[in-house]
């Protein structure tokens, strides 16, 4: 069958000095709320709740790398008077499959820079279901990582204020111009290897 979404991904990335990224973006009592508002809370090893406090993950280091990856859809792309159902599973695909390439690529980042620690987009599903829900220790704790929201950071004003990019939704039956990843590093590098901004976007699509 055709593909039925048609899609570019393009990377941008950003700097921040984590003191200031935390004044500016980081509320961890109020995303705890939304976490505990979550059906899932409590069964993914990502997510809360955590027995240690957030802000001490962040004052544990200098700079915090983080990288967008905008998927924009194309002209090609239909946008409107899409079926509900289809819509949301093929969304929900790219959304997995996109997120994966970023974990990919920021376990190879965080190899590459001693002492660091990554931050994902989202609960971690690197398994199919997650072990904390029978209450075992995480199968794959090196591949392991939390969100950003996890540790109260607010990544749709990071979006729109920092990447001048705000974050779209949909109401199920059209697509905005686009959707967005957010993965970062934490660590005391001030810059990182191949660390220039990815302007060209790459070329991607789901299919059925």
């Amino acid at each position: 069958m055709a593909n039925v979404l048609d899609y570019v991904v393009r990377e941008t990335r950003r700097r921040f000095a984590v003191a200031d990224y935390v004044r500016d973006f980081v509320d961890v009592p109020r995303f705890r709320g939304f976490c505990e508002a979550c059906q899932r809370y409590g069964e993914n090893w990502a997510c809360p709740p955590f027995d240690f406090d957030p802000l001490d993950v962040w004052a544990r280091y200098r700079w915090l790398h983080l990288t967008a990856f905008i998927m924009e859809f194309t002209p090609a792309q239909p946008r409107s008077g899409l079926d509900h159902d289809r819509l949301v599973a093929d969304v929900m695909e790219m959304f997995h499959q996109e997120k994966r390439r970023a974990h990919h690529r920021l376990m190879k980042l965080r190899a590459a820079v001693p002492d660091s620690v990554g931050l994902g987009a989202g609960g971690c599903d690197v398994c199919p279901v997650c072990t904390r829900k029978q209450g075992l220790p995480c199968r794959l704790p090196g591949q392991l990582v939390h969100s950003i929201e996890s540790l109260g950071g607010d990544v749709e004003a990071t979006m729109r204020v920092a990447f001048e990019h705000p974050t779209q939704w949909s109401d199920g039956t059209d697509l905005p111009d686009s959707y967005v990843l957010v993965m970062g590093l934490l660590c005391d590098q001030e810059e990182l290897p191949d660390s220039a901004p990815v302007d060209r976007p790459v070329r991607a699509s789901v299919s059925s």
